[in-house]
């Protein structure tokens, strides 16, 4: 209920002591009807509907619950920031050959999410190699960082199996960045072609449910959640890559591309062995 009253200067000289009880009554009469109109409703014995009076305390109500829930947030990302200033910085950006299909996606990321940086190098401890993201996501108000990785069942090129669940480099890999404080998260290729929306309602979803911030998950709202994925061992990679499993995903200019090139390595092959004979 409002009761603001405006103030204003009806006498410019001084008044009698009988004019001064006639303005008086008249300046009450004034702030009467200065008051608003909530107040007056009610002096006037008008019922204010029930239905605005419970849509004014569930607005305030709202507007009470938004400001708590704001400063929550901004408590969780201190102690968030002050947990996350230790973690690892990368050293510099990769010149190692990126995955055919992390340029259009880096494409989605960029349009939901503020800072995400490709190809970011850390160095190995005790070794002259370096780790490779494929993408590092930031929450910039609490520095929290999210390692985002494309996995392929195997080498377009040579057709070698990657990724597999029985060998020990992805373990070790993810290790390495969970110790230096980065969250890991890992899409097997498909998904990211099939479905990069949903693969970026994903890493809302882990935003949200790490930091307490909402705002990225939002703008997801009506994505399908992403559907899981098995992952694979060496043998079944071999399997995939014998039956060219990649080329029935990847786009169009992709398979044109890997079949041409095909093409041309397996005519410098017959080459050769003519020239022999």
């Amino acid at each position: 209920m409002r009761g603001t009253y405006t103030s204003r200067r009806s006498v410019s000289k001084k008044p009698t002591a009988t004019g001064l009880e006639k303005l008086t009554a008249k300046d009450n009469l004034l702030k009467e009807k200065q008051t608003t109109i909530d107040v007056t409703k009610l002096q006037s014995n008008q019922a204010v509907p029930k239905d605005k009076l419970d849509n004014s305390s569930i607005s305030s109500a709202s507007i009470v619950e938004k400001h708590q829930s704001q400063e929550q947030l901004k408590k969780r990302n201190k102690v968030l920031s002050k947990l996350l200033i230790k973690k690892a910085q990368p050293i510099g950006i990769s010149e190692a050959r990126q995955g055919v299909s992390e340029a259009k996606f880096l494409e989605y990321l960029k349009r939901y999410f503020s800072q995400v940086t490709q190809a970011a190098e850390f160095p190995i401890p005790e070794s002259k190699r370096n780790y490779s993201a494929d993408f590092l996501i930031v929450h910039s108000a609490t520095g929290l960082g999210i390692d985002c990785e494309i996995d392929e069942p195997y080498a377009l090129r040579s057709k070698q199996p990657t990724h597999c669940l029985n060998k020990p480099e992805d373990y070790w890999r993810n290790h390495f960045f969970l110790e230096r404080g980065w969250i890991v998260v890992r899409f097997t290729e498909r998904q990211v072609v099939e479905a990069p929306l949903s693969c970026c309602k994903a890493i809302a979803n882990v935003i949200a449910d790490v930091t307490g911030d909402k705002s990225y998950l939002e703008q997801l709202e009506s994505v399908p959640d992403l559907l899981p994925y098995k992952a694979w061992t060496t043998s079944e990679a071999k399997k995939m890559a014998k039956k060219d499993y990649r080329l029935s995903y990847l786009p169009e200019e992709v398979r044109i591309s890997v079949l041409s090139r095909r093409s041309r390595g397996f005519k410098q092959k017959r080459g050769r062995k003519r020239s022999k004979v």
